[in-house]
Parts: C-alpha cells; structure tokens; sequence
C-alpha cells in the first residue's frame, strides 16, 4: 500500500511540476525533446540487454533517485545507480524488459516524463529458483545544460 501511495504522490508532483513549467520560453521543439527521452529510455534498455552498468549509470543525472520495489534505500546518484545496477546485471537471470506507454515534455521544454511497464526477472536468493514480477514505472527527466535529457527520479511499482 505504501508504494501505491508513493507513485501516487510522485505522479502528483511531477503532473504539478510539469504543469507549473509554463514559463514564456517555450520548448523550441518539443517533438524533438520527447523524441530526445525516448532515445534515453531506447539507450537504457540496450544498457539493460548488454547488462552494462556504467553505460546504464551515464543516462541519469548525478543527483538522480531510483525506487527499486522491495529495497530499503533508493539508489541515488550516478554511483550508487552504477553499483546497484552491478549487483542485479551480475544475476545471469536478470532482466528488465520496459515498455514506453508515454512521454510529455512541459510547456517550457525543460522537464519531462515517461510512463510504461515493465517486467523484472532475476534470481531469488533465498530459493535459487527463477523469480520476476511484472508492474508500472514514472521516470521524471530534465534537460541539462548541454541540451541532453538525462532521468532524474525512476520509480517502479509491482502489479498487483
């Protein structure tokens, strides 16, 4: 129940975030900065499938969060990304299959999100038996002063 209420609070906060972003500078292109997040979120799943770490670690911004269901602390920042996603990419069990569901960029072209599903597989262990569950992600991005788009908080919540 709490993670429900946790996506349901950090939906909140990122529709008023992405709302409040209405300053008069406009995004110059904003098919462009949705396509942007979705080259990101295209660049984390070949991260995932090459269970490459650092490659996965270098799509988020320093300061970023991740929410992993089931542990304790989320992972924030590049190295406890890098570390963490080390530890579940070094399970030859793990995977982690995303689907875009869909991406908005705010009116001032500087924040955005992403929505889907996903499914987790890995190994249990307590059991060493093959485990996974299946549920929904929100990951909030923002442009950075290079004008590329990097997550700066991933939250997944099992179905169900």
């Amino acid at each position: 129940m709490t993670r429900v209420v946790s996506a349901i609070l950090l939906s909140g906060l990122a529709f008023a975030g992405l709302s409040a972003c209405t300053s008069a500078s406009s995004a110059a292109d904003p098919k462009a900065d949705v396509d942007a997040i979705k080259a990101v979120e295209d660049g984390m799943r070949a991260a995932y499938k090459a269970k490459d770490p650092a490659r996965l670690a270098a799509l988020y911004a320093s300061d970023a969060t991740i929410y992993i269901p089931n542990e304790i602390r989320p992972r924030v920042g590049t190295q406890a990304i890098m570390e963490g996603a080390r530890t579940d990419m070094a399970d030859p069990g793990f995977s982690l299959i995303f689907t875009t569901g869909k991406v908005a960029v705010s009116s001032a072209g500087d924040t955005g999100y992403s929505k889907g599903s996903f499914t987790a597989r890995y190994t249990d262990p307590k059991t060493k038996s093959a485990a996974g569950f299946s549920g929904f992600y929100l990951t909030l991005f923002a442009k950075q002063k290079d004008g590329s788009w990097k997550a700066i908080e991933d939250m997944a919540t099992p179905a169900g």
